[in-house]
């Protein structure tokens, strides 16, 4: 997740700012300014909704530490995971069709 770059294009100015803004402890911001951590679905949902792109959200380094905590992940969470996403969500459907919609594109290509 591209934090740095995030926090930079919207002018937000520490870690403190964007935890007050996402609502959490600044801890929690710096789980993710450090990649300790990826993002949490709710978290994810936030941070679209204060104007993170998905460029931004899902780089490289992102998509590769999921992949490693959705592997060490007992099947059993990963369907409650699944389960817990709100499909009817109005920025998970814009996610969602943006996904789609790069897909196609470059299936196309």
């Amino acid at each position: 997740m591209d934090i740095v770059g995030f926090t930079r294009r919207v002018g937000i100015h520490s870690q403190t700012e964007l935890a007050e803004k996402l609502g959490v402890t600044p801890q929690n911001v710096t789980r993710y300014y450090g990649k300790k951590k990826p993002p949490s679905y709710e978290m994810c949902r936030k941070l679209i909704q204060i104007g993170i792109t998905l460029e931004e959200l899902f780089d490289k380094e992102t998509e590769q530490a999921y992949e490693a905590h959705r592997a060490s992940a007992p099947d059993d969470m990963k369907d409650e995971l699944i389960k817990s996403i709100d499909f009817n969500d109005p920025v998970i459907q814009q996610v969602l069709g943006r996904i789609l919609s790069e897909k196609l594109v470059i299936g196309l290509k």
